[in-house]
């Protein structure tokens, strides 16, 4: 009975050492997009379980890629980390200025490696409108 019961405790130590992990994100879109003025995005990353260190070097070649009015040609923008640390990293991408007019739309998807594997994230449409105001 001793026997099973120190297999039991140890098993359940062990189980407890390889848990796994995984990591998410959290964007929440801008509800337009203003002609002629930079448009900032941002990104908040999280981890559980397994793994650890700082996520900036975790979350790495984090980029957003954008196309104006579903053209073929893709822009690319690099990441810039605001916060990091070992649970948490918030990163802000800034879409140029564009010359936009009034019913055109940007699409967005960011992609990055976590951990060294490929993850991509779905971003949104904005709506371009050509000043301030609707």
């Amino acid at each position: 009975m001793k026997a099973i019961c120190r297999l039991l405790l140890v098993s359940l130590l062990f189980a407890g050492c390889f848990r796994p992990g995984g990591g998410g994100t959290t964007h929440i879109p801008p509800e337009q997009i203003v002609n002629g003025e930079p448009t900032e995005l941002r990104m908040d990353f999280s981890v559980w379980g397994a793994g650890s260190g700082n996520l900036a070097n975790r979350y790495t070649k984090v980029v957003c890629i954008y196309r104006v009015n579903d053209s073929g040609e893709e822009h690319r923008i690099d990441g810039v980390v605001v916060t990091a640390d070992e649970k948490r990293m918030a990163m802000k991408f800034t879409i140029p200025p564009l010359e936009l007019k009034n019913g055109d739309n940007v699409t967005y998807n960011f992609e990055m490696l976590f951990d060294g594997h490929a993850n991509k994230r779905k971003g949104g449409t904005l709506l371009a409108i050509e000043s301030g105001n609707p």
